[in-house]
């Protein structure tokens, strides 16, 4: 504050300075030179503002999507969410109920992947809503010309592969081998 004061005070101090002059030399020049400063002086100070925290790459992929199993035509709800992480260079993302059949978090590295891409990895052993476990991993990459697993416009088209290679006979359940699932739908909500 006191800093302020001082800068202030010099430049009244110039201003006078330079009317001053003008008084003696009779010329117009000094005094809107003086009127110019005094104006910078008086209108382009302004309160220091704290600056707006980046936002949060991960608002672009929460929500809740209303999807369509394209097997069967079956309709489903399947939430997306941020979760907080200790990770410097990642993020944490909440699915509920992906390809209607899996709840997860994993973590997200924004840095190798587009901004509006889920990638889920490989996740392995992972546990369906009915207690069968299997191998779940994205099918697709953003450079595909298909788009699968981005969000377009509020819209998402996911691609994965389950397998239960390792597991079937230990579960007593048919086998299952590198399955891939292809499901659509739209964001019908956005989640903080």
């Amino acid at each position: 504050m006191f800093d302020v004061l001082y800068v202030f005070e010099d430049f009244i101090h110039l201003v006078l300075i330079i009317m001053n002059m003008a008084k003696k030399n009779n010329t117009h020049f000094f005094n809107l030179l003086a009127a110019w400063i005094l104006y910078l002086c008086l209108f382009s100070c302004k309160d220091p503002q704290e600056p707006l925290p980046p936002p949060d790459p991960r608002d672009e992929l929460t929500g809740i999507f209303e999807m369509t199993k394209l097997e069967n035509g079956e309709v489903y709800f399947m939430k997306v969410e941020k979760m907080d992480t200790l990770c410097n260079w990642c993020d944490s993302l909440r699915y509920t109920n992906y390809g209607d059949m899996f709840h997860f978090e994993n973590l997200r590295y924004p840095y190798l992947w587009w901004n509006n891409y889920l990638n889920i990895g490989i996740l392995s052993p992972i546990t369906d809503k009915y207690g069968r476990r299997w191998q779940l991993s994205s099918n697709g990459s953003p450079y595909a010309p298909y788009n699968y697993n981005m969000i377009i416009n509020d819209s998402l088209t996911i691609r994965f592969q389950i397998s239960n290679v390792q597991y079937y006979l230990e579960d007593g359940v048919p086998r299952v081998f590198d399955s891939v699932i292809t499901h659509v739908g739209r964001r019908v909500a956005q989640v903080e």
